[in-house]
């Protein structure tokens, strides 16, 4: 009855623990391995997460463009010098994944309870879009643990350009079911598709809507797949840069039902003849709440110099349930010295933006950089809290930022 007693505490003890820490003691005895790797203590280590804290156990996981290579970007605390504490991210590490292949790109198109979902490419396929789908569930906390989802051929889709896919994922707790989402956002042939680790098949999603443009990959928060999307409007379809009505729409896990949320983004009009907007994009930050950035090109000379200055913005809903005006927390202008090229992930809470800046180099490749800001401060010029080492990948364009939690969640015990 005691060791019973003794075993129940350290069974409870162990799932209040970080999964890093965990990994050590899977090799203590046999018994805490049979629990450490069973679905259970998964599922209740999970539960027993503080969200809204930082720990060890966080990191950004990083992709780049046209390239088989993933990194990720370890958490670390980080002490300016007036002795100020911020918690970001340590220099870029490679992730190793079973998966790769020299001959393949590799996208993150999201994260979910310490698993990635990632899209892999064939360099060698000619098609745009290639003819199968190859995605993987992967967990990075244990390396050689991932789930191969089925084969799908793309023309279940209808007819598309690749940059026109939008990509989900997320989790129903309820009945510990993986789902993900794909919809093709042209117009004349909108179809869906969801895979179930329940059912272990792709089937087509009833009911997608049909006059909404989805724009970039979904992001998982409140039990449900959120994207940016705009109303089409058939006699303004062929101006790309018209506005059309903005909004948030949101796919839920668990009852399968399409939701908008209305969305007023004011963006900045601008007084130069030549200024280009880019369409806003949808991010999350480590602490679970959204945000969106936008990026605009202001002509600083000569209509034939091509010599653009980029500001980079970004606002935020302070709302928990995203209703309501959205405002703007900061700028990030190029005319600093080395420029700013994308946000790649805001990390709200602590006053820092994660950018990739031109590298200026002529290798084509970006640097990582941190930079930080005071709320009501508009414009953010040389304000780099610090400049990451990516010296040995001085060739890459970074891309697809994610944040991630280690788990020990098993994607073959979801098989």
């Amino acid at each position: 009855m005691e060791n019973l007693t003794d075993n129940v505490i350290f069974f409870s003890i162990l799932t209040k623990l970080p999964t890093k820490s965990l990994s050590r003691f899977s090799c203590v005895n046999k018994l805490w391995c049979a629990w450490i790797t069973s679905r259970q203590f998964a599922k209740l280590q999970l539960l027993n997460q503080n969200s809204s804290t930082l720990t060890e156990d966080d990191f950004i996981a990083l992709g780049t463009l046209r390239d088989h290579r993933l990194f990720s970007l370890p958490n670390v605390d980080w002490v300016d010098g007036d002795g100020d504490n911020y918690n970001v991210l340590n220099n870029p590490v490679e992730m190793d994944y079973p998966f790769k292949s020299p001959y393949t790109y590799a996208y993150i198109l999201g994260s979910c309870n310490g698993l990635l979902l990632v899209q892999i490419y064939d360099i060698n396929d000619a098609g745009d879009p290639p003819k199968y789908l190859r995605l993987y569930i992967w967990n990075p906390c244990r390396k050689d643990d991932y789930l191969t989802l089925p084969p799908r051929i793309y023309a279940s889709l209808g007819e598309y350009h690749s940059y026109e896919v939008a990509f989900g994922f997320g989790h129903d707790s309820t009945t510990d079911d993986y789902k993900v989402i794909i919809i093709n956002s042209k117009s004349t042939t909108k179809a869906g598709i969801i895979y179930t680790t329940r059912t272990k098949t792709w089937r087509k999603i009833p009911q997608v809507p049909l006059d909404i443009d989805f724009h970039g990959n979904g992001h998982f928060v409140n039990g449900a797949v959120h994207w940016l999307g705009r109303r089409q409007d058939e006699e303004k379809f062929l101006n790309f840069w018209e506005d059309r009505k903005r909004f948030m729409i949101y796919f839920d896990i668990k009852s399968e039902e399409w939701r908008e949320i209305p969305f007023a983004l004011n963006l900045e009009e601008g007084d130069d003849e030549y200024e280009l907007e880019l369409e806003p994009e949808l991010g999350m930050t480590r602490r679970g709440k959204l945000y969106v950035h936008y990026t605009k090109y202001s002509h600083c000379g000569d209509v034939f110099d091509m010599d653009y200055r980029t500001y980079v913005h970004v606002l935020m809903n302070k709302e928990k349930e995203f209703y309501g005006y959205w405002s703007e927390v900061c700028c990030l202008s190029s005319e600093g010295d080395p420029k700013v090229r994308e946000v790649l992930k805001v990390m709200v809470e602590d006053n820092i933006v994660l950018v990739s800046l031109d590298d200026g180099g002529g290798g084509g490749g970006d640097k990582l950089a941190f930079y930080n800001f005071v709320e009501g401060r508009r414009l953010i010029t040389n304000a780099v809290v610090e400049v990451l080492n990516t010296r040995p990948y001085r060739d890459l364009r970074w891309h697809d930022a994610v944040h991630c939690r280690r788990s020990l969640v098993s994607p073959r015990q979801l098989a």
